[in-house]
């Protein structure tokens, strides 16, 4: 569409009460876990890779999703500066694992996810409040009904809506 520069998907916008925001617990693999029910937890958001263009979010270190992050890989996420900076201080998170308790029943064990990247902390909650520690998945590995399209224009925003609902 011309006038739009970028475009991705997410779960999850800034200022945007009807996201879905949904927080796990979490471990980090090698590292005593603790007392059940005593996890740390963080927000955990689906998104395309064109998302972080979209909303200018930042690549620190590491690689964003790309097309090898299929379905029957295995499982990755990005997580933001704020999660790396309070649970890895003075390492790179990079090739870690975030053992993530979520959706399961019963007694499933924690799912095992890569760290591939760090990407900058976005403000969800207002200009005013901290960022929150968040890790994102990628869509094609966790396809979610829910989504909310990001867009990033070069024009006047208002005048893109008529042509954007023809496409989507």
């Amino acid at each position: 569409v011309p006038g739009v520069t970028s475009a991705g998907l997410t779960t999850a916008l800034p200022f945007l009460e009807s996201s879905l925001d949904t927080t796990l617990p979490f471990t980090i693999e090698g590292r005593p876990a603790p007392p059940p029910g005593q996890e740390p937890t963080v927000y955990w958001t689906v998104a395309s890779s064109e998302y972080f263009t979209a909303l200018g979010v930042s690549l620190l270190r590491g690689r964003l999703f790309n097309e090898f992050d299929k379905p029957d890989a295995p499982p990755v996420t990005l997580i933001n500066e704020t999660l790396a900076r309070r649970h890895f201080p003075n390492e790179d998170p990079v090739g870690r694992k975030l053992m993530v308790r979520g959706r399961q029943r019963g007694n499933a064990p924690p799912q095992a996810l890569e760290i591939i990247g760090v990407v900058s902390a976005v403000r969800h909650d207002g200009l005013d409040k901290e960022p929150r520690a968040e890790h994102y998945r990628p869509f094609t590995q966790v396809p979610n009904g829910s989504l909310i399209f990001a867009v990033r224009t070069s024009a006047e925003a208002a005048s893109l809506i008529p042509t954007l609902e023809a496409r989507i």
